[in-house]
């Protein structure tokens, strides 16, 4: 199991930390009009860093570590359309990718939900449809 161990858990919880926090990094330049280079990256950087931590975990299931690892995978690749777009959108165009950015959090989270234990990957499953279900509830409180 990935989380046997306080520190494993602690990794885990630092490197979802590290996520949000070039989440918010980047964010801080949604109404700047000028061209960032670097920083658009580290959203998708991070669960690129989270996918390759939850597959070399020590101690997990290789199948859990596996599909720990396809969750924050999909959660980088996910986050390359933002980057991607991110010097050519307008600042209302900048606050919904950073909303995409934000509606991945479950996908990392069922990751390590995912290689925590082997009986845990329907729970990471159902976790990570949370990442599906953003969209639609962000659609809903932004009209509210």
């Amino acid at each position: 199991m990935l989380f046997r161990s306080p520190l494993a858990a602690l990794a885990a919880a630092a490197l979802i930390a590290v996520y949000t926090a070039t989440v918010t990094t980047l964010s801080r330049s949604e109404d700047d009009r000028r061209r960032i280079e670097q920083r658009r990256w580290g959203p998708a950087l991070a669960a690129l860093a989270i996918a390759v931590a939850v597959l070399l975990a020590l101690g997990a299931d290789p199948r859990a570590r596996l599909l720990g690892a396809l969750l924050a995978g999909g959660a980088a690749l996910l986050a390359i359309g933002p980057a991607e777009r991110w010097n050519l959108a307008p600042p209302e165009q900048r606050r919904v990718l950073i909303g995409r950015l934000v509606g991945l959090v479950p996908l990392l989270q069922a990751s390590f939900i995912a290689a925590s234990a082997g009986a845990a990957e329907p729970l990471a499953l159902a976790w990570a449809l949370l990442a599906v279900l953003h969209p639609w509830a962000a659609r809903r409180c932004a009209a509210g």
